[in-house]
């Protein structure tokens, strides 16, 4: 069975998702190292700085400035 993986801002976010979608989704339990909230039908966890950071770049042949979005995924534990 698949999963739905919401990422949250910050971890009181993903707290209050938690609580608010166990109401429709089932009741979440907080993982043992408390990175993670799940159920049988979603994993809630929340991210450690910026998901996505905008570089406007300036290409000579523009009068509007192209913006370059670059992914970082990192595990908690990581950080």
């Amino acid at each position: 069975m698949s999963k739905t993986l919401i990422i949250a801002e910050k971890p009181s976010v993903a707290t209050d998702l938690a609580r608010v979608l166990g109401k429709e989704l089932g009741k979440f339990t907080r993982d043992k190292s408390g990175a993670f909230y799940q159920n049988d039908r979603a994993i809630i966890t929340s991210a450690v700085g910026h998901l996505l950071e905008q570089k406007k770049t300036h290409d000579g042949r523009r009068k509007v400035p192209a913006v370059e979005i670059r992914l970082s995924a990192r595990h908690p534990q990581e950080v």
